[in-house]
């Protein structure tokens, strides 16, 4: 302690170093945490596995690719996988028509089976059913659990009532968990 006292200047280099490294380690392992050991917010995560397809363009960038007739083939022809589901990677920005006011939402186009993958139950109402997915079906939806609060005051009669996404209507039919993501 009385040769830290005398040479100051290398102890305020070592506590600075030794700050530094700590905070430097703690930095990396909490983003390291929160990316990678984290277990999801799902029953049974070791069982999820996600499956990505890019399209590449220009400049050696690539962008996600939606499609919904690979992800009903994929999920008709795997062998290994219990059950899959297909859903949109970016958000697609739609507009609530409410009466005489257009409010912005963020919408996610599913695949049928998205509420089983995930073993989620709605709070209200059901998710999707195969009878949803067929050419020609009328629109259904599902309402988030915010969506529901702010755009119709969590109204418990929301089931049935008929909403225009867009120039589409949809029915709805459930009302997400609040931690559905």
């Amino acid at each position: 302690a009385r040769q830290l006292r005398k040479n100051l200047g290398f102890t305020t280099a070592a506590v600075l170093t030794l700050a530094l490294g700590i905070g430097a380690n703690l930095t990396v392992f909490l983003i390291l945490y929160g990316v990678i050991l984290r277990p999801l917010p799902f029953p049974h995560p070791q069982q999820l596995v996600r499956i990505n397809r890019f399209y590449p363009v220009l400049h050696d960038a690539v962008i996600p690719a939606y499609s919904g007739t690979k992800a009903l083939f994929l999920g008709r022809a795997n062998r290994t996988l219990e059950s899959s589901a297909a859903y949109d990677y970016i958000p697609s920005h739609v507009n609530l028509l409410q009466g005489d006011q257009v409010l912005p939402l963020e919408a996610v186009r599913a695949t049928a089976d998205f509420f089983h993958v995930f073993q989620m139950q709605p709070r209200i109402g059901r998710g999707f059913a195969p009878a949803d997915m067929v050419p020609n079906a009328p629109g259904v939806a599902v309402l988030s659990d915010a969506a529901w609060r702010q755009q119709f005051a969590a109204d418990p009669n929301i089931l049935g009532r008929s909403i225009t996404l867009g120039n589409k209507p949809y029915t709805v039919i459930g009302v997400a968990g609040p931690a559905t993501p």
